[in-house]
């Protein structure tokens, strides 16, 4: 009995390095692709904001939804009503494919791996955000970035 608790706790503990990891590396993926030029992280949306404020989002919809649509917002606005209401509720004004604009083989071509994997980590970076009392502090990403 004390081997598999042993052993539950050890996989406890990877999962959760596991988890901070990809948590720090969405954070790191959200400044990199200037997310927080369009968006806050609060549930205060910014005048000089052009996208919607983004605390509470993994609580409105879902992993999967929200993965699809930071990897490839523009094939999301062919097909999804809801992307479709999020682009009438925002002006028309449709979101930037940040990850496929940055994330690229060397044949030009987008890596879509590649852009899952990190569309997964912010997507994780929300959720942790989401945690928090009314979202993270914007200007902490802010300051960091400078």
């Amino acid at each position: 009995m004390k081997k598999f608790l042993f052993i539950v706790s050890g996989l406890f503990f990877i999962g959760t390095s596991v988890l901070a990891d990809q948590i720090s590396d969405g954070k790191a993926y959200f400044t990199q692709t200037t997310c927080n030029t369009c968006h806050s992280l609060t549930s205060k949306k910014e005048p000089s904001h052009t996208g919607p404020a983004l605390y509470g989002t993994t609580k409105r919809y879902s992993k999967e939804w929200l993965v699809s649509w930071i990897s490839d917002p523009e094939e999301m606005l062919k097909k999804d009503a809801i992307a479709k209401k999020l682009l009438v509720e925002s002006g028309n004004i449709p979101m930037t494919p940040m990850l496929k604009l940055m994330n690229k083989k060397p044949d030009g071509s987008v890596d879509t791996a590649l852009v899952k994997t990190k569309a997964e980590a912010i997507y994780a970076f929300l959720k942790d955000n989401d945690s928090k009392p009314d979202g993270g502090d914007l200007t902490a990403i802010k300051k960091k970035k400078n």
